[in-house]
């Protein structure tokens, strides 16, 4: 039997449209930075006048000294650094673009979970520490659901109510304890 390949990077990219985006804002910001910062290296050498120029001995000391720019000697190396960091920066975008989308990931595949009926979810992380106030908002919002459901499913599967002919007095008495359970939420449209 054949083991199927994992795609690493293809099963990297949870949510697509949030990580895309994220990732290219973080490498032009990064790649702005790099532009600026090697421009304003050059601005000032070319303002000094080229003046900076360093004399290097050969080890034959017979040989002249040798004159070279300053500019050619720090321009690789400003090169491989810069380089370096676009690259620091885009690994960094990505492992914070995964970190965000899993989440994003979660919480949307809770709420799908929740929106279509299914009261037996809970939200959870792996990390304790991420969002945990939200979750903690999230899942005592179903566990209040989840018990005024149940308690409306008492009270309407009272043997009494079960029975054809149900005595007013009974009646009223189950609307009225549905009522206070529903009164218990809003039912407001939230402000967009």
């Amino acid at each position: 039997m054949e083991h199927e390949r994992r795609k690493t990077l293809k099963n990297f990219f949870v949510l697509r449209e949030v990580q895309l985006p994220y990732v290219r804002q973080m490498m032009f910001l990064v790649l702005m930075t790099t532009l600026v910062s090697v421009g304003a290296i050059l601005a000032a050498y070319f303002y000094a006048g080229r003046s900076g120029s360093l004399y290097f001995m050969s080890h034959d000391f017979e040989q002249p000294l040798i004159r070279k720019d300053l500019l050619s000697i720090a321009l690789p190396g400003l090169f491989a650094a810069e380089g370096l960091a676009l690259l620091a920066a885009f690994c960094l975008a990505l492992w914070a673009s995964r970190h965000l989308a899993v989440l994003l990931y979660k919480i949307r595949y809770w709420a799908a979970a929740f929106s279509s009926g299914d009261l037996t979810g809970t939200l959870h992380f792996r990390e304790k520490k991420d969002f945990s106030e939200l979750i903690e908002t999230c899942n005592s919002g179903v566990e209040r659901v989840r018990t005024a459901m149940s308690d409306l499913d008492q009270i309407f599967s009272r043997p009494s109510l079960k029975q054809g002919e149900v005595p007013r007095e009974e009646l009223m008495k189950a609307l009225a304890d549905a009522g206070r359970i529903v009164r218990g939420f809003r039912f407001e449209r939230p402000l967009t």
